[in-house]
């Protein structure tokens, strides 16, 4: 998993190929926001850019960028 450069959001790719970001300000039941698109192997990894407004994710195929919107910072 990463942390986003402000500490508030947490990303992480699973085993189901979906990666998934978790964010720190939601009540402690809130379910993350999934990512299900993008990459089409199996996912290797995922992070935050430095300026936490893009997610990245990798895979056998190569790279996905996912925009954030800036509410989710």
């Amino acid at each position: 998993f990463h942390w986003n450069t402000l500490g508030r959001r947490v990303v992480r790719y699973g085993p189901d190929d979906k990666t998934r970001i978790w964010s720190l300000d939601a009540p402690p039941d809130a379910e993350p926001l999934v990512l299900g698109r993008g990459a089409t192997g199996q996912l290797s990894d995922s992070s935050f850019d430095r300026e936490g407004t893009w997610v990245v994710t990798s895979d056998n195929d190569g790279l996905a960028l996912w925009p954030l919107a800036r509410r989710l910072l």
